[in-house]
């Protein structure tokens, strides 16, 4: 007991100290918690296995032990994968066993991060995402997939520079005459 004593109330208040010890497999103490499974370590084979007095240190590799890997990155709304699983987007914070682990991040119009992350100790690593480099050659078909695997819209590569914009062959609609030749440049400066 570290303090007890009477408020001025009459009632009685008791400080105390505690130290737990137990016995359980490795992922009661998740749920003991109340902590997500995906941020718990769940080794199938040794699932039965006990844990009791594990003494931290930096130079532990029992795979018992947990640090902290805190993540951010450059871009915003990006995916986070460790050994396989999503963890959701940066800035992550994640408690994982002592040592190697697969890390990669993903985004959309990014070249994937991926890297081998040792833990011996809690890390926090900043991952650059760079756009991916495209080069496009005039009237090259693009097709990206969006979402759900489906297809998105069928696009051509032109050219930024000056075309003609309207109907050419004269069986248009009014609002498509006369032809205008549009600068492309100045279009998407324009937005």
């Amino acid at each position: 007991m570290a303090d007890s004593n009477f408020s001025g109330q009459g009632n009685f208040n008791v400080k105390m100290n505690l130290e737990l010890q137990g016995n359980l497999k490795r992922s009661q103490g998740c749920e003991l918690l109340g902590l997500d499974r995906r941020y718990c370590v769940n080794f199938k084979a040794n699932e039965n296995a006990q844990v009791s007095n594990v003494k931290v240190s930096a130079m532990a590799t029992d795979e018992s032990v947990m640090y902290e890997l805190t993540l951010c990155s450059n871009v915003f709304d990006d995916e986070v994968f460790i050994n396989g699983v999503s963890y959701g987007s940066t800035k992550l914070q994640v408690m994982l066993p002592s040592g190697e682990h697969d890390l990669e991040v993903v985004k959309r119009g990014y070249e994937p991060n991926r890297q081998k992350v040792t833990l011996s100790e809690s890390k926090t690593l900043k991952v650059d995402l760079d756009r991916y480099q495209y080069t496009f050659s005039k009237g090259e078909r693009i097709q990206d997939i969006l979402a759900g695997d489906i297809p998105g819209p069928d696009l051509v590569v032109i050219p930024a520079r000056s075309f003609r914009m309207g109907d050419i062959t004269g069986v248009g609609l009014d609002n498509e005459r006369p032809v205008q030749t549009q600068d492309l440049t100045k279009m998407i400066t324009a937005q």
